[in-house]
């Protein structure tokens, strides 16, 4: 992985580009069209030496588990990577609802792979408008830059719909309870 995020670099930005790694190589390459900008490199990574990796040379860290959101952020930062200088984004399993009744319904219908993810309840979008409110807020408060919607249990149509309506409608200047 280092190897080739060294070389996509390399290739992006030099022409001709030469990398000589032991699993990535490339002799006098050149990319056509080259990228009017830098393209944003992004890992998902939750073991140390993954981390490690997003930490000293990737733009982005994607979170593949909410729960571990703050021990992976921890970690980037004993690193030496400065907060501020990397984007953050977490991968969330999102299962809506009209209410949290609805939600769970949904959540038995996504059945046990949804829950591959961990708790969905505890940590991910889960339940009706205001509880997902609050859960964006929350992952909002810890500085997370995006969230990767994965819906399941629903049709992602009435998925989409229910949350433009309901809740990304209504993040703008949203401040949750106190004590949430």
């Amino acid at each position: 992985m280092e190897e080739t995020i060294l070389c996509l670099r390399r290739l992006w930005g030099e022409d001709p580009a030469d990398f000589g790694g032991r699993f990535a190589q490339t002799l006098g390459s050149r990319l056509y069209p080259r990228p009017a900008q830098p393209i944003p490199i992004v890992v998902a990574a939750r073991r140390p030496g993954m981390l490690r990796l997003a930490a000293r040379l990737a733009d982005g860290w994607n979170c593949p588990l909410p729960a571990e959101l703050d021990a992976g952020l921890a970690a980037i930062e004993r690193c030496g990577r400065d907060r501020g200088s990397i984007e953050v984004s977490a991968y969330v399993v999102t299962v809506p609802g009209a209410n949290d009744d609805e939600a769970r319904r949904a959540l038995v219908r996504a059945g046990r792979a949804a829950q591959a993810f961990g708790d969905v309840e505890r940590h991910h979008l889960f339940g009706s408008p205001g509880r997902m409110l609050d859960r964006i807020a929350d992952f909002l408060r810890r500085r997370v830059d995006h969230l990767v919607l994965d819906v399941r249990g629903t049709p992602h149509e009435e998925a989409v719909d229910l949350l433009a309506r309901e809740v990304l409608s209504r993040l703008d200047g949203y401040q949750p309870p106190v004590g949430s």
